[in-house]
């Protein structure tokens, strides 16, 4: 009997040490969980930082899995936690450097707010560096609560794109 799968939409970012070496081992580390399918993953982009902005630019990417139904966010959040943890990341300002940050963009059709998951992500909708790869992976995907695609909430929003760099004008709500 095969177990039916939950798309879960994961954003990756690094921007301490070897950002990209970074991503790779998150990919690996994700690519490698019982039960999880890999779909597919965008390319990577290098976007200026939100919020504490004198810091290294971010190497960003969203990637397309399958996990098992029986998923809840709190049970995915945890595992990227997990990842994190297992990859030297060290919690210390919040949107301050990192050397990986595993974000839950959305999970199947959940909607929920809790202390340990917010699906989908609060600012999913404002961050050209979340949109810009996810539109390009799913640009017609509609994301749950917000009942927009990627390419609609991606039109709302101001930024530029110049080949795989992203900027986006600081008012963001954070």
């Amino acid at each position: 009997m095969t177990e039916h799968l939950l798309d879960a939409f994961i954003g990756l970012g690094s921007n301490l040490g070897a950002p990209l070496d970074a991503l790779n081992r998150a990919r690996r580390e994700l690519e490698t969980i019982p039960g999880w399918r890999s779909h597919s993953w965008s390319s990577v982009y290098w976007t200026e930082p939100v919020g504490y902005r004198e810091q290294n630019w971010f190497a960003n990417q969203v990637a397309w899995l399958e996990v098992p139904e029986r998923s809840t966010p709190q049970s995915v959040v945890q595992t990227l936690l997990e990842i994190e943890h297992h990859l030297g990341r060290v919690r210390e300002e919040r949107w301050g450097p990192r050397c990986i940050d595993l974000d839950l963009l959305f999970l199947g059709q959940w909607v929920t707010t809790t202390a340990e998951a917010t699906v989908p992500h609060p600012y999913l909708h404002q961050r050209a560096f979340v949109l810009v790869p996810l539109a390009e992976i799913a640009p017609d995907r509609m994301v749950p609560k917000l009942n927009e695609s990627a390419n609609q909430l991606l039109e709302r929003i101001e930024y530029i794109r110049k080949g795989n760099r992203i900027w986006q004008k600081p008012k963001v709500q954070l």
